[in-house]
């Protein structure tokens, strides 16, 4: 009998070929190095520490803002633009409050509503405001009053409205009523015994024949000073004008008007003015005349403190001095 050839060598067993009666074990996941895990634990570190440092940032942010000083809204004044030398520092007053205040935000918008609320004010018209880097302008004009009245235990102004006030008539001398503010730079004589009722809310035409006389009464004074005595103005030595029998109402035979100087000296003007041709008086140019010829002989028109008469009659048609009757 041949033998058999004994095979020679290794038997590894999990490389044979015959399937293997033990369960099929899964391959466990490479073990992460060490060098690894390090880099991650890095990004890591260095993610938070961005985000921690981000919202730091913003703390110390908000808090350098609330820091920062505020920056003002710019505002400014109001400034009067050619007000007239008669102005008081109480009308100014008055005309700050109508605008609503001494300081405001510089923009148009602000000035546009400034104009409106000064155009509600009766001592102003034709307003309109400039709106500039530090101020407010304000152009206007202004009714400059001519008399004062008493009324219901109050006192208010007169105006002759001028030519170049929204008011005016072409057709009719117009008198307006203001509010009484001190203005203790013009010579305003008083007007006493008018019979119509006035006005009394500012800025209304006060229609009234008795009032619209003695008022073109003082302008025409006021005229004459200008002319012929500027510095020492004969109005300053007038107090009142009594209209009480205007037109012969209380009595046809006494003096229709009659001006008051301060010492009380009477000047019998005679019928309202515009009216002496109706009874048969001297002009009214010859009025002014022998008045203001009293005026500079005497330097006053105060009779009585000069000596020379109570009364000054002007009446009587005359090209010749007046001479006050005792």
């Amino acid at each position: 009998m041949k033998r058999q050839k004994k095979k020679t060598g290794f038997s590894i067993p999990w490389l044979s070929k015959k399937p293997s009666s033990s369960p099929v074990r899964r391959k466990r996941p490479a073990p992460v190095s060490w060098g690894r895990r390090l880099l991650q634990l890095l990004v890591v570190l260095v993610v938070v520490s961005a985000l921690g440092g981000m919202g730091v940032g913003f703390v110390y942010l908000e808090r350098y803002v609330r820091s920062l000083p505020v920056v003002a809204e710019r505002t400014g004044p109001l400034e009067l633009v050619g007000p007239p030398a008669w102005i008081s520092n109480e009308l100014q007053d008055k005309i700050v409050q109508a605008a609503g205040g001494r300081s405001f935000p510089l923009d148009r918008d602000q000035g546009r509503r400034m104009a409106e609320r000064l155009g509600e004010l009766a001592w102003v018209y034709g307003v309109s405001v400039q709106t500039t880097e530090k101020t407010f302008r304000i152009e206007a004009g202004y009714r400059k009053p001519i008399a004062v009245i008493e009324y219901g235990g109050k006192k208010f102004y007169l105006v002759r409205v001028e030519r170049d006030d929204p008011l005016y008539s072409e057709t009719e001398v117009r008198v307006v009523v203001l509010d009484y503010v001190p203005v203790e730079k013009l010579l305003l004589p008083k007007i006493i015994g008018f019979a119509s009722k006035p006005p009394t809310q500012p800025g209304e035409l006060w229609h009234s024949t008795e009032i619209i006389a003695a008022v073109e009464l003082l302008t025409a004074l006021g005229r004459m000073d200008q002319i012929s005595s500027p510095t020492k103005p004969l109005l300053a030595d007038l107090d009142r004008i009594d209209i009480s029998n205007h037109a012969g109402r209380k009595n046809s035979g006494s003096i229709h008007t009659i001006l008051f100087a301060k010492d009380g000296t009477e000047v019998w003007w005679g019928a309202a003015y515009g009216e002496s041709h109706r009874y048969l008086e001297a002009t009214e140019q010859e009025k002014i005349a022998l008045l203001y010829t009293f005026f500079k002989q005497y330097g006053t028109i105060r009779g009585i403190d000069r000596g020379v008469g109570q009364f000054i009659d002007l009446r009587n048609p005359q090209k010749m001095f007046p001479r006050p009757l005792n």
